[in-house]
Parts: structure tokens; C-alpha cells; sequence
């Protein structure tokens, strides 16, 4: 599972990895990054999860973040930020059942590389 790593979300590169991470410590962390349990990661990665009417914002505690990857990687990452931000525009639809379902905003997935079902667990 690639969490940490680059995929594109309507055409721009997307890490979770702060902007001013030296290239090769984020090789390394990206390549290396299933040494880290996922329950550890998401903990320490989530700081706030707001959901608007058509763009969920994911606060990411960067500091918390650098220890896991310290504790497990054995890799020093600084950090200029506390908290970065990622905006993700998404649109609602219905299921079938009448349950309310976020839709990310892309035809070519979501920017964590997840099925929808997955992708509406996750939410």
C-alpha cells in the first residue's frame, strides 16, 4: 500500500511527504515505507480531517509524522511546517441503498490509489 508516495490527482504530482524533503531521503522513505505498521502511519500522519460541501482538507502533523519515520526508517527528516494541508475537491452521489457517497472529483481515481470501496471505507 503507497501511502506516502507520488501518484497524480487531475494532472499534478501528490506526496504526503513535506515539499522541503531532500530528494533522496524521500526515495528512501517512499521505497521503504511498508517497514512502517499502517496503524502507526495513519496515526501519526492525520491531524484533522474537515469535509466541506465539495473539498475535504486533510491536515497532515508533520513533526509526528518524521518521528514514526525516525523510529522505524531509522531516516531524520526535517520539517520547516508543523501541519501541511491538502485540499481534495470531491462531489457526492448516492448509492444505491440511499447512502450519501464522496466521489473524488477525478475519472482516473482517487489521490490514495484505492478502489472506491476502499476509498468509501476510508471516509
Amino acid at each position: 500500500m503507497t501511502i506516502l508516495g507520488k501518484s497524480t490527482y487531475l494532472g499534478q504530482p501528490l506526496t504526503l511527504l513535506p515539499p522541503d524533503t531532500e530528494p533522496d531521503i524521500a526515495a528512501y522513505i517512499i521505497k521503504n515505507q511498508d517497514m512502517i505498521p499502517a496503524s502507526d502511519l495513519m496515526q501519526s500522519l492525520l491531524h484533522r480531517v474537515v469535509i466541506g460541501v465539495d473539498q475535504i482538507t486533510i491536515h497532515i502533523n508533520v513533526q509526528k509524522l518524521s518521528q514514526v519515520i525516525e523510529r522505524y526508517l531509522k531516516v531524520r527528516m526535517t520539517c520547516d511546517a508543523a501541519i501541511i494541508t491538502l485540499d481534495v475537491p470531491f462531489k457526492i452521489g448516492k448509492a444505491k441503498s440511499g447512502a450519501i457517497v464522496i466521489k473524488p472529483t477525478t475519472s482516473k481515481g482517487d489521490i490514495f490509489d484505492l478502489p472506491p470501496d476502499q476509498l468509501k471505507r476510508l471516509v
